[in-house]
């Protein structure tokens, strides 16, 4: 055979002999499921990118109806702190749970700004992320409500004093 036959040969085989293999050991049971384990870094690289491209393909692209004013900002943060801190954290601490019970971990956005766009936010706010622990809120909070936790996101870095003050206490 000629080097580029065995070329080809290589990556048809690989395209078919890596997924059978994966889903062999899959119904096997042979992949971990603990979520109180650190998964391996490919395998949280792995789900990272896939969620990301996942949110980033369904979200509509929206431009954010709410504006960044201190009041919106303040709005959002309570409905950040009522809603969301529990597993994402706040400006002080990060949320134990998030961290240590979920897989794939709560990104917490005290130390991490989210990758996402505003109208992404919503997005996973409406219709949540299956398989984890974001479940839709959807009813829950009204649209309004969900861009105001959105733009509070998509602002920690950059608050107002008096608010980075109020995101900081515990």
């Amino acid at each position: 055979m000629r080097p580029t036959r065995h070329l080809a040969l290589g990556i048809l085989m690989g395209m078919f002999i890596l997924p059978i293999t994966v889903g062999v050991c899959a119904l096997a049971g042979l992949l971990p499921c603990r979520a109180d384990v650190m998964p391996s870094s490919w395998e949280a690289r792995a789900a990272h990118s896939a969620l990301i491209a996942s949110v980033r393909r369904h979200a509509p692209r929206l431009a954010n109806p709410v504006a960044p004013t201190i009041e919106n900002l303040r709005e959002g943060l309570a409905l950040y702190r009522q809603n969301c801190a529990g597993c994402h954290g706040g400006g002080a601490t990060d949320s134990r749970w998030g961290t240590e019970g979920f897989y794939p971990r709560v990104p917490q956005f005290r130390r991490t700004a989210s990758e996402l766009t505003d109208s992404q936010i919503v997005w996973v706010l409406k219709h949540g992320i299956r398989y984890t622990g974001m479940a839709s809120w959807e009813g829950l909070l009204s649209d309004e409500q969900m861009w105001k936790v959105a733009t509070f996101v998509s602002s920690v870095e950059r608050l107002p004093p008096e608010l980075a003050a109020q995101w900081q206490k515990r």
